[in-house]
């Protein structure tokens, strides 16, 4: 009997050595990762300089942003110098990590011909193909908040500020809007079937959608031969341009074609003296609006009804005047088109007057008339390159078409 007891213990010593090790469960990381969700540790990655950062929760800082960026985004490389400034201030507690996929040559490029690298205090991670897996996008700056190992945060790169980074510390209650790359609408049905609790009026206007982009369009069903006019997401001045131009010629609406004779334009137009972001601001003030018209009319009859909807919405009075603007008025002098003439005059002052920050720029020139083109950044330049084409521009008052928005009440 002892012999038999001997032979199943050595029996069942030898199973377990033999078995193979079990391994040890550990949570799982999902990907993409979301708000909430706890940040893996992982190798922060490959920096410009050639050397290879610590995992990300090993720098021992309470807050960390994924900055992602690309070497042809203009805002990215223009908001370096305040990432500077924030890096030095709160270096103690928190880390920035500006986030790119592109090649060390590629960045260290780019980040040397604006004078980053000069004195520089930032951690610029390259040749990414971690961090995007987990937090994907298509564009930038896409700006990731790390709080406590945890996702707090996922927004625009305007939130990265000093009162943002400052609140989050302080675990103030933060409402950010999160910035999704990847927002599925189907804009083809009407949405006052999909959000009948967002409605705002019998006449179907709504507030912000928060699964939708800004969007403008309309769609014919050819089977009741319904009319569907809509526009998504849209601040107010937006939405009045927009069916202005379904029936008239409209050039940019900048600030000198607009006349606010209202008691409250905060709803109309941002003001940084009463909102820290334009985005907060832009949501706000978002509206979704839908028409669906059910007799055959004209583009110029449907554009009449719904700017009559939008007045009855918003109580306010609008329409087109001509109001007294300085201006820039190109015309002909006495010399001919030149021969090498190959620029209509209208295509550039159209794109000329493109520039928000020029007056109102008009062409009073000859029908078809052209141009030798060229580059200008000043109106004396301008003026040099009118006069080879035999033209000329002036400082002048004249009357323009201006929109006029007034209180209903």
């Amino acid at each position: 009997m002892k012999k038999q007891y001997y032979i199943l213990l050595i029996s069942i010593l030898m199973i377990t050595i033999n078995s193979p090790a079990q391994p040890q469960q550990t949570a799982s990381i999902t990907m993409p990762l979301n708000i909430k969700d706890k940040v893996p540790n992982r190798p922060i990655g490959l920096f410009v300089d050639g050397s290879r950062g610590k995992k990300i929760l090993d720098y021992k800082k309470r807050l960390i942003i994924l900055d992602f960026m690309t070497s042809s985004c203009t805002s990215c490389l223009a908001s370096i110098p305040k990432l500077e400034y924030l890096q030095k201030k709160y270096g103690y507690i928190v880390k920035i990590f500006p986030v790119a996929y592109e090649s060390k040559a590629i960045m260290g490029k780019t980040l040397s011909s604006v004078g980053a690298l000069k004195n520089n205090i930032l951690d610029y991670v390259v040749e990414d193909s971690t961090w995007k897996q987990y937090f994907p996008h298509q564009t930038v700056p896409h700006a990731v908040w790390i709080l406590d190992g945890q996702v707090k945060a996922i927004t625009i790169g305007e939130y990265i500020k000093e009162e943002t980074i400052q609140k989050m510390l302080d675990d103030v209650q933060l409402d950010l809007p999160v910035k999704n790359d990847f927002l599925k609408f189907d804009y083809s049905k009407p949405i006052a079937l999909r959000y009948p609790d967002s409605i705002k009026s019998l006449n179907v206007l709504m507030g912000y959608l928060p699964d939708a982009d800004t969007k403008f369009g309309e769609s014919l069903d050819s089977a009741t031969g319904q009319l569907r006019s809509y526009m998504i997401n849209a601040n107010i001045l937006p939405m009045y341009f927009h069916i202005l131009s379904n029936s008239r010629l409209l050039p940019l609406m900048k600030k000198e074609r607009v006349e606010l004779l209202v008691k409250n334009k905060s709803r109309l137009e941002y003001d940084p003296a009463l909102d820290l972001f334009e985005e907060d601001w832009r949501i706000r003030n978002a509206y979704s609006f839908e028409r669906i018209f059910y007799a055959a009319q004209s583009k110029e009859e449907r554009s009449a009804m719904i700017l009559a909807d939008l007045d009855q919405f918003f109580h306010l009075k609008t329409s087109m005047n001509k109001r007294k603007r300085m201006v820039w008025t190109v015309s002909e002098t006495a010399g001919q088109e030149p021969g090498d003439a190959n620029t209509l005059v209208s295509d550039f002052v159209f794109f000329a007057d493109l520039n928000r920050d020029l007056p109102p720029i008009l062409n009073v020139t000859k029908k078809g008339r052209k141009m030798i083109g060229g580059v200008w950044n000043t109106f004396e330049e301008l003026q040099a390159l009118l006069k080879r084409s035999n033209l000329k521009v002036e400082k002048e008052m004249s009357l323009i078409d201006v929109f006029v928005v007034e209180d209903a009440d």
